[in-house]
């Protein structure tokens, strides 16, 4: 059979724009859950000509997230092939652990006289932290053997499962 190519190629962001996008360790950022986390991202001028006027807006699609830090910033001037990074914090509820949660990140600017707009919907998975605590530890012995005693509980937001002690020599 034979194939036809259209050369055919849709880009994410038209090739004379303003950029957004997510700056990470991951493709897709993880935001724990009952703690305030870093949400960084870049603003990029891809095109030839500078843009002036750049207001930048953080919007949350969930009212259980919140942007605790800067939600909006103003950039006066980018040059072509300028970037800026930008950083904020974010919380989000322990009712959201293990689901997505998305933003909304908009860009208003003017390039070429021109009032132009982009936006970028940034996803993102709500994960719990496990924070486990020892209380009420003592040792005995029964019959020869001596036995550790104690409690542990889970501090964090979400269930922890299969814990394992283990005792360790001392270092000192």
């Amino acid at each position: 059979s034979d194939s036809v190519s259209t050369g055919l190629v849709i880009e994410p962001n038209p090739p004379q724009s303003l950029s957004l996008s997510y700056l990470g360790n991951a493709s897709t950022p993880v935001i724990t859950a009952a703690t305030l986390d870093d949400l960084d991202f870049a603003v990029a001028n891809n095109s030839t000509n500078p843009m002036s006027n750049i207001l930048i807006s953080l919007v949350p699609q969930s009212t259980s997230v919140s942007v605790v830090g800067p939600s909006t910033w103003t950039i006066p001037d980018l040059e072509p092939g300028d970037r800026q990074i930008l950083t904020t914090k974010v919380y989000a509820a322990n009712t959201l652990i293990n689901s997505p949660a998305s933003f909304t990140l908009t860009a208003n600017y003017v390039s070429k006289g021109q009032t132009l707009t982009n936006s970028l919907t940034l996803g993102t998975f709500v994960v719990g932290n496990i924070k486990l605590q020892i209380y009420g530890l003592s040792a005995s012995s029964v019959g020869g053997t001596t036995n550790l005693v104690g409690n542990l509980l889970n501090q964090g937001s979400t269930t922890a499962l299969f814990t394992t002690v283990q005792l360790a020599p001392s270092q000192l």
